[in-house]
């Protein structure tokens, strides 16, 4: 039979479109994938993957040993904590990021010890903070670790919410771009591929699964395209994993102390961006204006500015050198603190720096970097606030053309806190406060804790009852100069100097109390 006389026999055939013939053949595939999902699904196998976080809520980051369990978070054998049964012991988990691993424990377990000490049942600290951790991070390891069965848990964690954009980064290279990184997510959300990828994966998490995240720098184009939206959508994730943390302790019947972060006032903003929706001769008018602001402002303060002087952890621990000749003594006082932080010296111990020493607050001079001289001599001039009438007449100069910059673009992280600046040094301490916490507000990828995040973890503690809070940022807001927190307290934009964490222990000694006797 010819072809004609098949299509003459069979005229519904003849007329399917290539379309149709496409999708006949789909469907039955289609419709097999279907059902295996779920079938998947009423097994309870195969359950979401995030690829875009980098750390894998199916891997054992705490292996069970005789005895008790280790850590499998650090990537090195000889860095993992080996933590024993419960026994008779107040048991307190500290959970966050970088600052909350090197919490001085041990001191905090001796606080504890004079403020509620009982020998039948002493206190036993187990500190799960993680350099590089965000709250996801956090939630994650914080679901296995319950099984440590703590009687109070601890939660300093907010600074690192943006940090793992950098990863998101690595994996476009790794794919081919976003593109590829979306195809990836795409199969990797279908139930079948996460049940083989499980099935094929090794019993114990890669190495790195449980790294520190990259980070996205400040001159990494795709810094300049995140709108606001995108960081307020990412304060939002913050709120739904902390929020799931509260709840995971609250049901297990253990007891929660939730702290908002500290953080430097006078670090510039990491990250502006110029994807907001404006014509360019909108952004031409407020780079103008801006500029005619920042030659306002008297260079010997505006090197704080831009490029910004930054510095980071290992400025003050990894030392070139650059400090040995300096003279303790000869160091700048720089503000007066009060409070809880009034003990606290400006100045670092000059034999060795052991923390056990009264007054110890900063590192070892010889372990500083050139940088940190650097900063700490801006520093100290921005702190003093010398003016000779022309620079406040300058000054004043720069607040009115900054200010019709930010009429432009309301939103914009860098003017804000070169306005903060002009008011700081002009001596209007209310105003400067209020530019520097909106600068930090309106930065598209901080480094630190700011207002907003601050605010959900106070709205999160009462919204709940039962959950203590301490509020880290206000007290030490209030016990710093004009309510800024500067380089007296921080080590950089996130970091606390060792006589601070110190501090912070003590505040936090009678509320880990108050939470275990209940």
């Amino acid at each position: 039979m010819s072809a004609g006389d098949q299509a003459r026999a069979n005229p519904a055939r003849a007329t399917l479109t290539p379309l149709t013939k496409l999708t006949l053949m789909v469907l039955p595939l289609a419709l097999l994938v279907a059902l295996t999902e779920l079938s998947l699904w009423a097994l309870g196998l195969g359950g979401q993957r995030d690829l875009s976080r980098g750390f894998d809520r199916d891997a054992a980051y705490l292996l069970r040993v005789d005895g008790g369990w280790v850590t499998q978070i650090f990537g090195d054998p000889e860095r993992e904590q080996r933590v024993p049964d419960k026994g008779a012991t107040r048991r307190v988990l500290l959970m966050g990021g970088s600052n909350t691993e090197v919490f001085p424990e041990r001191y905090l377990e001796d606080l504890l010890s004079e403020h509620a000490p009982d020998p039948s049942r002493p206190w036993e600290l187990i500190n799960l903070g993680r350099s590089g951790y965000g709250s996801g991070r956090v939630l994650i390891l914080l679901e296995q670790a319950l099984v440590l069965e703590p009687d109070v848990v601890v939660i300093y964690s907010g600074h690192n919410e943006f940090v793992e954009r950098g990863l998101a980064a690595e994996l476009d290279a790794a794919l081919g771009g976003a593109a590829g990184r979306a195809a990836a997510s795409g199969l990797a959300r279908t139930r079948l591929f996460r049940v083989v990828e499980q099935a094929l994966r090794p019993p114990q998490p890669a190495p790195e699964l449980s790294r520190p995240a990259p980070e996205l720098s400040p001159d990494d184009p795709a810094a300049r395209e995140i709108p606001w939206s995108t960081t307020q959508a990412q304060w939002q994730v913050y709120r739904s994993n902390v929020a799931a943390m509260c709840d995971l302790i609250r049901a297990a019947d253990v007891q929660l102390v939730l702290c908002t972060l500290a953080s430097n006032h006078f670090t510039p903003p990491y990250v502006s961006s110029r994807a907001e929706p404006m014509p360019p001769e909108a952004w031409a008018a407020f780079d103008t204006a801006r500029r005619a602001g920042l030659v306002q402002i008297p260079r010997p303060f505006r090197e704080f500015l831009r490029p910004p002087l930054r510095l980071r952890l290992g400025s003050w621990i990894r030392g070139d050198g650059a400090a040995a000749a300096i003279d303790v003594e000869q160091l700048p006082p720089l503000r007066a603190l009060s409070g809880p932080l009034a003990d606290l010296r400006a100045t670092p111990e000059s034999k060795g720096g052991d923390a056990t020493l009264a007054g110890w607050h900063w590192p070892p001079i010889a372990q500083w970097n050139a940088k940190v001289v650097a900063v700490l001599s801006a520093y100290e001039r921005l702190v003093r606030r010398e003016l000779a009438p022309p620079m406040e007449h300058s000054l004043r100069r720069a607040v009115a053309a900054l200010e019709q910059a930010l009429l432009l673009v309301p939103n914009d992280p860098d003017a804000h806190f070169d306005l903060g600046l002009a008011h700081w040094l002009l001596r209007d301490d209310v105003a400067a406060k209020h530019e520097f916490e909106v600068a930090r507000r309106y930065d598209r990828a901080p480094h630190s804790a700011n207002g907003i995040s601050n605010d959900i973890l106070r709205v999160l503690a009462a919204e709940r009852p039962g959950v203590l809070l301490l509020d880290v940022a206000a007290q030490f807001a209030e016990h710093s100069q004009a309510g800024l927190v500067g380089y007296e307290v921080m080590m950089d934009a996130c970091h606390l100097q060792p006589g601070a964490r110190r501090a912070l222990m003590g505040l936090l000694a009678p509320l880990v109390v108050e939470a275990s006797a209940r």
